[in-house]
């Protein structure tokens, strides 16, 4: 993973000085799962700084894709799921519920599902057990509802 985000980080500058932002962007997104990534694998056996600093470093990233323009939603709930891998839990809800929107105006069932498990995750964590269940539901719902899901059934 380190190396991974080492070589996206570096793509990113490349590819912002040849004036391809849409490569940027690619770059930026997959620097981003990168570090969550290493967070994740790591979790178990890594100091809680560092893991909080790949987090943060994830969740920077995310926010740059936003910035760069095309995928918005896809970056905020990238940039959603690094602030809660970081502790940020309300930021974490707050930019789930946004790439929720947004990824419903662009129609991507699988992307609004998984912005409101995330934000049933943080409902959960913070014990607010009917709000998590209600939000589990919907994203259920919204995944029963997805063609290519129904098509893979």
């Amino acid at each position: 993973e380190q190396q991974a985000s080492v070589l996206a980080e570096d793509s990113v500058s490349l590819f912002k000085s040849l004036g391809d932002s849409t490569r940027q962007l690619d770059s930026l997104l997959l620097g981003a799962e990168a570090h969550l990534r290493r967070v994740k694998r790591r979790e178990a056996n890594a100091q809680r700084s560092s893991l909080r600093a790949w987090a943060l470093k994830a969740k920077s990233l995310a926010h740059l894709a936003h910035g760069v323009g095309g995928f918005h939603g896809k970056a905020l709930l990238l940039r959603a799921r690094a602030a809660k891998a970081a502790g940020e839990a309300a930021q974490a809800y707050e930019d789930a519920a946004e790439a929720q929107k947004l990824l419903a105006d662009a129609s991507d069932r699988c992307g609004v599902a998984s912005a409101l498990l995330l934000q049933a995750e943080v409902k959960a964590v913070e014990g607010q057990d009917s709000e998590a269940l209600s939000l589990t539901t919907q994203a259920q719902a919204m995944l029963k509802k997805s063609p290519t899901l129904q098509a893979e059934v």
